[in-house]
């Protein structure tokens, strides 16, 4: 209370409570000098036992396909980078990089979920894109030395290209498998239909539509044969009465008889009658003949007739038959018609695809299609990327300075109250504004 009375006196009380809080403040000063030396020297001894870190990095783009005939569906740029990025942070890929480089000395002692760990931590992988903008992807690591920086960032450059290539070639070889077995089921399903097709017109090769000129042609030929056989057979004809030719034949034959009891075989009178019963005989021969064929054939009576005429009758029915199943049949040919040239559609896009699909293996077997494309490759750093002394160090030294500064203060503010301490803000602004006057 009497400080407060002192503060609230003239001029020469003023003076002399401003000398009191600059002696308190004075004696204060060492402490919070103290408290800054040790925040800086704690700031410079990071500064001088942190060990450094460098950063090494590559970047990678997407290249679009060099051949106009890569067909390949190609997901966008964007989304391409993110797979490749996922795959590159994936745990199999950050362990097997570990263990591959060697990135931790007691790596034996760490636990699989430690390595991962820490090498996410260490891992940068950032994919840009824009509309007017190639496709990036960065890949970055940071590390105890640039070595191992640059190693690790070669090696995860290495698998994503590596990767990058057997997934490509992989596609293009299951789209060719893919589409030579749709090819395959695409030609049996032609065949198929094709064999219902022949089974069709073999069951029914009367009832086709191509052949209804034929069918109405042998219809009107079969009703007028039946026709022909259904009217009255003619009156058999009288058997012929011996032939001129017959009777020369039986004179000359006796004839014969006289003379070769007469003369002998040699003899010209004998040859000469032998020459003319031969030349008889082949006339009444031929009498015969033509008699023969003008008499009516036994099979020509009424009842071959009639069995005829029922053949008949039975192929006008199968024929008229077949010329009313035709508009049915030729339904049913133009629904196979629909089917096959739907079939043969399926089989040329088939077909097209694999041939698209075996260039696109060629494609990436050559490395001509879309691929990534190293734009930078991975250098050894030369300077390290942290720590950075020289703002840990300023950044040190303030706060201490700051810490000191705040602690003097505190302790001015600080007054007895019953044996023990508190801490009063409005004697604080009070004091500070005595030592400021």
């Amino acid at each position: 209370m009497a400080a407060a009375r002192t503060i609230a006196g003239p001029g020469p009380a003023r003076r002399s409570a401003r000398a009191y809080w600059a002696g308190r403040a004075l004696r204060r000063l060492p402490l919070a000098l103290a408290v800054a030396s040790v925040i800086a020297g704690l700031a410079v001894l990071a500064v001088r036992h942190l060990p450094p870190v460098y950063a090494a990095q590559a970047q990678v783009t997407l290249v679009a396909p060099e051949l106009g005939d890569d067909r390949r569906a190609a997901v966008p740029a964007p989304g391409q980078l993110q797979l490749y990025r996922e795959r590159l942070l994936a745990r199999e890929t950050l362990l097997a990089v570990a263990h591959e480089v060697g990135v931790f000395p007691p790596q034996r002692r760490m636990s699989p979920d430690r390595i991962a760990a820490a090498m996410a931590r260490a891992t940068r992988i950032t994919a840009r894109s824009g509309r007017d903008q190639a496709p990036l992807l960065e890949i970055g690591f940071r590390a105890r030395s640039p070595a191992l920086a640059a190693g690790v960032v070669r090696a995860l450059l290495s698998r994503l290209l590596e990767e990058d290539r057997q997934q490509r070639i992989a596609s293009s070889q299951a789209a060719v498998a893919f589409f030579g077995r749709e090819v395959t089921r695409a030609g049996a399903a032609l065949d198929g239909q094709a064999k219902e097709v022949l089974a069709f017109r073999r069951a029914h090769r009367l009832a086709l539509p191509e052949n209804r000129s034929r069918l109405e042609a042998d219809l009107a030929d079969l009703r007028a044969r039946q026709d022909a056989l259904n009217q009255p057979a003619p009156r058999p004809a009288a058997p012929p009465s011996q032939t001129e030719a017959t009777r020369q034949l039986a004179a000359a034959e006796t004839h014969l008889a006289q003379a070769r009891a007469l003369y002998s075989e040699r003899n010209p009178r004998v040859v000469l009658i032998a020459t003319r019963v031969a030349a008889l005989r082949r006339a009444v021969e031929a009498e015969r003949l033509a008699d023969s064929r003008s008499r009516p054939d036994p099979a020509s009576g009424p009842a071959a007739r009639a069995a005829r005429s029922a053949e008949l009758g039975r192929q006008i029915t199968a024929r008229e038959r077949a010329l009313a199943d035709i508009p049915a049949n030729a339904l049913a040919l133009e629904a196979f018609d629909r089917d096959g040239a739907a079939l043969r559609q399926r089989y040329r896009a088939a077909v097209e695809k694999r041939d698209a699909a075996r260039r696109a293996e060629r494609i990436a077997l050559s490395a001509g299609g879309e691929r990534l494309e190293v734009v930078s490759p991975p250098e050894v750093p030369s300077d390290p990327v942290a720590p950075r002394r020289r703002l840990i160090l300023t950044g040190g030294i303030g706060a201490g300075l700051v810490a000191g500064a705040v602690l003097g203060l505190g302790l001015l503010a600080v007054s007895p109250a019953g044996g023990g301490l508190r801490l009063d803000a409005g004697l604080m602004l009070a004091r500070l504004r005595d030592l400021a006057g």
